[in-house]
């Protein structure tokens, strides 16, 4: 009589490989959940510059992308508002290169646009100039008088 075993030794792999990813979840992150900003305060001087980085944070509590990369469809960037009217001006790149061209404080974003279907039209601008429906992260960029 032949051991039972034996049959099932050719499909082995197979199942370890399969409760292996189901057990890791693939290498799926989840659902970009948060966007946090380094440095998160910052005071260059005015005609100085500083590189903030965008991290996201998913779902998935073991993920994390630092550099945050924002890929087709969807859309993301670089956004900044003044904290008050004396505020004057900051040039910010695509790639979060911040240079202050005048003295103030201002609120800079690094944002993701949220995945959606039919999600509503709006006109909000969210705390540093983020658009609606995204998700952002800010930092503080102080350019000293």
């Amino acid at each position: 009589m032949r051991p039972r075993f034996r049959s099932f030794l050719p499909v082995l792999p197979v199942v370890i490989l399969t409760a292996l990813v189901v057990a890791c979840g693939g290498n799926n992150a989840g659902t970009l959940q948060s966007i946090t900003l380094s440095p998160a305060t910052a005071q260059p001087g005015v005609g100085g510059t500083i590189q903030f980085v965008a991290t996201g944070h998913f779902t998935n509590p073991t993920h994390s992308m630092t550099p945050l990369q924002v890929e087709a469809p969807l859309k993301g960037g670089w956004s900044y508002t003044a904290n008050d009217e004396q505020s004057g001006k900051i040039s910010l790149t695509q790639e979060g290169l911040a240079t202050c061209l005048e003295p103030g404080t201002y609120v800079v974003a690094g944002w993701a646009e949220l995945e959606t279907t039919n999600g509503p039209v709006c006109n909000v601008i969210g705390l540093g100039g983020a658009p609606c429906g995204s998700i952002a992260g800010t930092a503080q960029l102080v350019c000293p008088r």
